[in-house]
């Protein structure tokens, strides 16, 4: 597994450095210096502000799934959740389709003693939270900026609708695998089944006994958490949060190298749109997506210098610098745990 990410991990890096690669190459007249200077002459005190909100993807995203937590298991883990949502959001971005993110949640969330049919619970009404907040927030924007949706070109205007019909067909699918667990269960047991047929699993009705029973724990977990309409509206609010929060760094990064408060709002549409957008395309390729489709809003605004300095500035705080945060934050709460030499309960193994 460790090598599989390693794998993952530097085949997000060459993208990373393809994307930059190719925003750069955009503008014959970029230079390194250039963009130095730029940030040497810009408003420190929005730079600063930009610096302050990007962690807060990383934390509010741990604060919903803290808040989750509470409500179910009866625990206060908002300092934990934090690296909950580091680990999500450091594994989401290198793993293909952010296929990494929940299980490396789901690790640090069982070593910390809840079972595993309740993180699955957690981590699934969290996605349903996360998705809605995103289409909640999408929808505004989009209802505001359907001019600026317009003068984008084509190829951008169909990543931006696929990535909206992409969010609504995985919030159905959510829903669906937290209200029907025998969803679950199926996909599961023809997983045991298969890898009994081709020698990997021995044994497989040892598997299907262990199945059966995180599926009823699963049942009951996901039924405790029905009715429970504040903390899920608690979710939901710490993800609407999350989301503004990115989108704010753009907002602030653009206010601190062009200084034009009449056009922020319009910066924070340009942003949403390319948060829809990039959902078109799995991750990895959703960087490229992203980079592509802020580059294509940030030109529709009036009196900006350099579209692709602020882009690229935009880009490295929000997202590159996101993702080097939850690095940090994943190793000091991986060090704690040993320190603290409490290890995975047998019941989750």
């Amino acid at each position: 597994m460790f090598k599989k990410n390693i794998r993952f991990m530097i085949l997000s890096l060459l993208i990373a450095v393809f994307s930059i690669w190719a925003v750069s190459s955009m503008s014959s007249n970029f230079t390194v210096a250039q963009l130095c200077d730029d940030l040497t002459d810009a408003n420190m005190f929005w730079i600063g502000l930009a610096l302050v909100l990007m962690p807060g993807f990383i934390i509010f995203e741990g604060f919903a799934v803290a808040s989750l937590v509470k409500g179910l298991c009866g625990k206060k883990a908002y300092r934990k959740g934090i690296v909950y949502g580091a680990a999500d959001v450091y594994f989401s971005a290198i793993t293909p389709s952010a296929s990494g993110g929940q299980p490396a949640s789901a690790f640090f969330m069982m070593w910390d003693g809840i079972t595993a049919a309740q993180t699955t619970v957690i981590l699934l009404v969290n996605l349903i939270m996360y998705s809605l907040a995103l289409l909640l927030c999408g929808a505004v924007a989009f209802i505001c900026a359907i001019p600026l949706f317009l003068s984008y070109d084509i190829f951008a205007m169909v990543l931006i609708v696929v990535g909206i019909f992409a969010m609504f067909g995985l919030l159905i699918l959510f829903i669906l695998l937290l209200k029907k667990e025998e969803i679950i269960r199926k996909i599961a047991y023809w997983l045991i089944k298969l890898g009994s047929k081709i020698h990997i699993i021995r044994k497989p009705e040892k598997y299907v006994e262990k199945l059966d029973r995180l599926t009823s724990q699963y049942k009951n977990s996901a039924n405790a958490m029905k009715g429970k309409r504040k903390i899920l509206l608690e979710a939901l609010f710490f993800n609407i949060l999350q989301r503004l929060s990115q989108s704010m760094v753009t907002v602030c990064v653009y206010l601190g190298m062009e200084g034009n408060l009449r056009h922020a709002f319009k910066v924070w549409l340009v942003q949403m749109l390319s948060a829809l957008g990039s959902n078109s395309i799995p991750i990895p390729g959703g960087m490229g997506v992203a980079d592509y489709l802020l580059l294509q809003g940030l030109e529709k605004i009036e009196g900006v210098d350099s579209v692709v300095n602020l882009e690229l500035v935009c880009r490295g705080l929000s997202f590159y610098g996101c993702v080097v945060t939850s690095i940090v934050i994943i190793l000091v709460g991986y060090l704690l745990r040993i320190r603290k030499n409490n290890p995975l309960k047998e019941e989750n193994k």
